[in-house]
């Protein structure tokens, strides 16, 4: 057989033939037997070829074969740092094989070695096509399964002595009984190369390289499998999120919002999954488009979605617009939103948005209150109707009282100290100053200040523990209580509970001045005027 390939220089090949693209004055040759590269090249194949096929066709078992056999190419490794064509291998040998009439090769199954081909299971899905006629298509049951296996691998030794290195190529193949799993027949080939001095560098740099880029295909292949391994899951967690989502679960809508998830969410509105509308509204507004929250948050008030209903409410409020303010916050109120009945309450008691009305103002605040919104915001607001008489509404400390009382349960700090005022003075009911001792505390405890202020001052004036209300007065102060800052000067003024410190005195009235507290200013005033 004739064989024309390009001539090849001395180094590393990956392939069987290396040719050399661009290189002037190339010429065809009838022999390549004088060219022979460093690795593995195409002379290496056809020996071990034909060593094999000889060795098998040799062996007492090819001898004692009656029949032909169906073989199978399994699994043929390649430990060696040559990009060896294991396919072509194997198939060059599987003919060489089949030449001898006793082998013959099956392509419907395979392993590394080889390629199945994919159309032999293909044509026989055809069987249970009705576009296909039934008499053309493969009968079921038709495929042979193979008796022996082919499989093998090809390891690289190399040994240096002086400045000669010397590489060894092993091949080793067996072949085995599928059924019983036994070994009929193995054969290990071996092929060696020496390299002289001059080329060894050059041999290292080749063999680096090699293993570099193996390194980098092996690097980005793993990176690529993470990367899809990571899209998967992403993927599988988005969906049952999505399920949630869609049966209703607003927290779900929610950490999709979270995780990016905007254009399903979009798509889930606009098929009137009203959290998801709340979702998309949330995604957008933390990303301060308002444009864009404002029109998914009406869809979800459109499709039913109440707290769609209560944030367009907000949004326009916020933009002074607020008539339409009114507008969501009529119907959030009306589908059992109590935060948008007290905000109704508000828009009635100043006039924005809608006509100024003291008893609708009323009837608003009192659903609110009902509903316990807002820490008992609207309890508070009934009560300070009910003290000062505001809006048409005559003035009743009874109700007062109660409606204080109420917000006060609700954790309402300023509904506890209004509430300690009232039993201070015994408006509504009967004096009780423990009771409004009380009750300041708890304002001090929910972290308003002029309840620390009227805590320590009972503390300090009526009880004379002046250690204990410095300690109150202090975090009303640190809460901007002008009342509780000048208390706290007091104290260092006169050396009560604290030692006596003019200085901190004037520096603490000062604040209680700043704080709008007219005692505080005139502290200060006189111990600037006396020199502090």
């Amino acid at each position: 057989m004739k064989k024309w390939i390009l001539g090849i220089g001395l180094g590393l090949c990956a392939c069987v033939v290396c040719g050399l693209a661009g290189v002037k004055n190339a010429s065809y040759v009838e022999d390549s037997s004088e060219y022979v590269s460093f690795g593995i090249d195409i002379h290496d194949i056809d020996k071990v070829i034909e060593s094999n096929a000889a060795s098998l066709l040799d062996s007492q078992y090819a001898h004692t074969l009656q029949g032909k056999r169906l073989l199978a190419i399994a699994d043929i490794t390649n430990e060696t740092s040559e990009a060896i064509d294991i396919e072509l291998m194997a198939r060059k040998l599987a003919r060489a094989l089949r030449k001898s009439g006793k082998f013959t090769l099956t392509n419907a199954i395979a392993g590394s070695g080889a390629k199945a081909d994919r159309f032999i299971k293909d044509s026989r899905k055809l069987t249970k096509d009705p576009t296909y006629n039934q008499y053309t298509t493969h009968e079921q049951d038709t495929l042979q399964a193979p008796d022996l296996s082919l499989s093998g691998k090809i390891t690289q030794r190399s040994k240096k002595i002086g400045e000669v290195v010397r590489f060894d190529y092993v091949f080793l193949l067996t072949l085995s009984d599928i059924k019983t799993g036994r070994v009929v027949w193995d054969h290990e080939e071996i092929i060696s190369k020496v390299a002289d001095p001059s080329a060894l560098s050059e041999i290292e740099q080749q063999n680096k390289a090699k293993q570099r880029e193996k390194e980098l295909q092996n690097q980005a292949r793993q990176r690529e499998k993470e990367r899809q391994t990571k899209a998967r899951q992403r993927e599988q967690e988005l969906q049952a999120l999505r399920s949630k989502c869609q049966g209703g679960d607003g927290e779900m809508c929610v950490a999709l919002a979270e995780k990016g998830d905007i254009e399903w969410l979009k798509s889930a509105c606009e098929k009137q999954v009203g959290y998801a509308c709340w979702a998309a509204g949330e995604y957008y507004e933390k990303k301060n488009d308002v444009k864009q929250s404002m029109l998914w948050y009406q869809k979800g008030c459109d499709v039913g979605d109440m707290p769609s209903c209560l944030v367009s409410g907000f949004l326009y409020k916020k933009a002074k617009n607020h008539s339409q303010a009114f507008r969501f916050y009529a119907k959030a109120c009306d589908g059992g939103v109590m935060e948008a009945c007290y905000n109704l309450g508000v828009l009635y008691q100043k006039g924005l948005g809608v006509k100024q009305d003291g008893a609708k103002a009323l009837e608003f605040y009192t659903k609110a209150c009902d509903g316990g919104v807002g820490k008992g915001t609207g309890c508070l607001r009934l009560g300070e109707f009910y003290y000062f008489g505001r809006l048409g509404v005559s003035k009743d400390f009874v109700k007062a009282r109660n409606y204080y009382t109420k917000g006060c349960e609700l954790d309402n700090a300023s509904a506890c100290f209004n509430l300690a005022i009232m039993y201070e003075e015994g408006e509504g009911g009967v004096e009780n100053s423990e009771r409004a001792f009380d009750l300041y505390g708890k304002a001090c405890d929910l972290d308003y200040g002029e309840g620390c202020s009227g805590f320590g001052f009972i503390m300090f004036y009526k009880k004379q523990q002046y250690a204990e209300a410095r300690k109150f007065l202090e975090k009303g102060c640190r809460l901007d209580s002008g009342l509780a800052c000048f208390g706290l000067a007091l104290s260092y003024e006169t050396g009560s509970g604290a030692r006596q410190d003019f200085a901190k005195a004037k520096e603490l009235a000062g604040k209680a001045c700043d704080l709008g507290a007219q005692k505080g200013c005139e502290m200060y005033k006189k111990l600037k005027y006396y020199g502090y």
